[in-house]
């Protein structure tokens, strides 16, 4: 899914309701460096593998692919190391 996310331009998720109408309801919703974050589960097989895709949402409610942390653009997270 992940990788869909740049290579299908049907994967809509430039705003709240577009998001929702592609994806569907996130699984988790964070605030993370002042952005709304939503995370949807994700599973690749592989043990202690990314399980979270992110879509992060800016203050005008345009969204983008992954999300910002620490100084660093991530696409995924592990939800376990979520805070």
């Amino acid at each position: 899914m992940m990788r869909d996310m740049f290579r299908n331009p049907k994967m809509d998720i430039s705003d709240r309701d577009a998001a929702i109408k592609t994806l569907g309801e996130p699984d988790i919703k964070k605030t993370i460096e002042n952005k709304e974050v939503w995370f949807y589960r994700i599973d690749f097989g592989i043990p202690d593998a990314l399980d979270l895709m992110a879509i992060s949402f800016d203050e005008k409610g345009r969204g983008s692919s992954g999300y910002a942390h620490g100084g660093t653009m991530s696409m995924g997270a592990k939800e376990s190391e979520l805070k």
